[in-house]
């Protein structure tokens, strides 16, 4: 495949799920932690 052409394809797909509110095909449930409770290791 060509650049041009996966960046086509990238671009429409974008365009799809951008616009047209496309379902994934799985969703990934990611923990978020308030930001006060992240500790750094240089704090």
């Amino acid at each position: 495949m060509k650049r041009r052409d996966l960046i086509k394809q990238i671009e429409n797909e974008f365009f799809s799920i951008h616009s047209h509110g496309k379902k994934a095909k799985k969703e990934l449930i990611v923990p978020v932690e308030q930001y006060s409770e992240i500790h750094s290791p240089n704090n």
